[in-house]
């Protein structure tokens, strides 16, 4: 029932927005009320974090339903289903009791940044940095083409571990995007 609400949705409310939102390199992502409203977004989320836990084949129908109607849409539920997924298998639990439920909640949208502009997407020319501090750490480096980027409240951030340049150590890190020292630059002519 799920995959047909999608389809007649996508078909019926995406295809058009998704061609005008190309042309006027617009996101998608001002438009994820309603797919909140059904729970798309929280498709990974599990049931006892108040999400579907939709198992990976009818997740998968949806979003080829969501990405014949908009590709645009089908990648930015698919980005933040897959950060609700790597939250929920590797995160401790403190993290996932704390960010798990808010991932099925409108303004709560998760980004992945691991692309950076002298790396592109591989993560062994990592130069973002993690060093230990006070609070926690702090990353300091750029990351470009991020998925959701410019309206994702949650980063999933790669970044190498230590001051040395010669560090192998990667990790992952949940960062607020509201948190100070976040700038967040739009690119334009990505098609």
């Amino acid at each position: 029932m799920l995959v047909e609400a999608v389809r007649d949705f996508a078909r019926g409310e995406l295809r058009e927005r998704d061609q005008a939102w190309d042309r006027s390199e617009a996101t998608c992502c001002t438009e994820l009320d309603s797919l909140y409203e059904m729970g798309i977004l929280g498709l990974r989320v599990p049931e006892s974090a108040g999400g579907i836990d939709c198992p990976m084949v009818p997740y998968a129908h949806i979003i080829r339903e969501l990405a014949y109607a908009s590709p645009s849409v089908a990648v930015t539920v698919g980005v933040h289903n897959m950060v609700a997924a790597i939250i929920d298998q590797y995160a401790c639990d403190e993290v996932k009791s704390d960010l798990l439920p808010k991932l099925a909640l409108p303004g709560n949208l998760s980004a992945f940044a691991i692309s950076e502009p002298n790396a592109g997407s591989d993560p062994a020319s990592a130069r973002t940095r993690a060093t230990n501090a006070a609070d926690g750490f702090r990353l300091n480096g750029s990351k470009m083409w991020v998925t959701n980027g410019l309206t994702g409240r949650w980063f999933v951030v790669l970044a190498r571990l230590g001051d040395g340049k010669t560090s192998d150590e990667l990790c992952m890190f949940v960062v607020d995007a509201t948190a100070a020292g976040v700038r967040r630059n739009p690119i334009r002519g990505k098609m």
